[in-house]
């Protein structure tokens, strides 16, 4: 359940397959990172799950960031996809991050993506498939950045095992 809206396994499956094919139809592979500003929520889960399965690096932005911050943190992550809010109490994130995008990424506002629903073209579902196939455990999935106590922030990867394992430690 999230924000009055209930899915089942099933339903959230094809909502991240959609993301799924939505990204690699944007262009993002393997390693690319990309970026979500948005406070949790089901299309936040959905773009972290969709990058998950085809192999790209997941970087959460903070809407609580300033410019600069936020400045920081494209230049220094370089996403190929960056997926934001429009606007968020009062806040313009659409346009002020549109200003901030390192070359070549690609801004595309969250409410929108990953766009129509309607089948996936069959193409698309093979590589998004294919992808998921290829991803190992060792393989990077999650960029976050350590508070910066002795200066700037610094990105640190996180490997699909060990979110898993720190998961399933969280449990036992």
């Amino acid at each position: 359940m999230c924000r009055g809206r209930a899915l089942s396994y099933d339903r959230l499956q094809e909502e991240v397959d959609h993301y799924a094919a939505a990204m690699v139809t944007a262009g993002v592979g393997k390693g690319d990172r990309v970026a979500v500003l948005a406070c949790p929520g089901l299309e936040f889960w959905c773009a972290a799950l969709a990058s998950l399965r085809i192999g790209a690096i997941w970087l959460g932005l903070n809407p609580r960031y300033r410019a600069r911050e936020l400045s920081y943190l494209l230049e220094d992550c370089r996403p190929s996809l960056v997926l934001t809010v429009n606007e968020l109490e009062g806040r313009r994130y659409r346009s002020e991050l549109g200003e901030l995008l390192p070359r070549g990424a690609r801004l595309a506002p969250l409410e929108e993506f990953p766009g129509p629903a309607g089948p996936i073209p069959e193409h698309v579902r093979q590589e998004v498939r294919r992808m998921a196939l290829a991803r190992r455990p060792g393989d990077a999935a999650a960029l976050v950045y350590t508070s910066g106590s002795t200066g700037r922030p610094k990105g640190a990867l996180l490997s699909h095992y060990g979110l898993v394992r720190g998961a399933s430690m969280q449990v036992s």
